[in-house]
């Protein structure tokens, strides 16, 4: 299980930040015998904001479910995508301190079970 830090993500876009790119290349790393990827999406938006909140945290799990699947080790994977929107957030969104830790994509990763003979 993995989760984006507080910061990687441009407010009301599906855009990694340097701190997200980063996140995304320690993650790649990991990605041997890949049998699933799920990334599961949420957002937190202020109004007056142009986004609609479960399209944003579709598009963000996709964005982050997208780039690992094309890691080589992975790229037979199964991805499951699930855009949670503004529901489940696990700071304030009245701040934007709170804000940033509510956009986040949690990954889950299943690998293959490799055998040693």
């Amino acid at each position: 299980h993995a989760l984006t830090p507080p910061g990687s993500w441009v407010p009301d876009q599906p855009i990694l930040t340097d701190i997200g790119l980063r996140f995304m290349q320690r993650l790649r790393s990991h990605m041997k015998f890949v049998r699933l990827i799920r990334c599961e999406g949420y957002t937190a938006t202020y109004p007056p904001s142009p986004a609609f909140p479960p399209t944003l945290s579709l598009n963000r799990a996709r964005r982050v479910c997208s780039e690992l699947k094309r890691t080589p080790g992975s790229t037979s994977a199964r991805v499951k995508l699930v855009p949670h929107g503004l529901t489940s957030p696990i700071a304030t969104n009245t701040d934007e301190a709170g804000r940033r830790i509510n956009r986040r994509v949690f990954v889950t990763v299943v690998h293959f079970r490799v055998l040693r003979g």
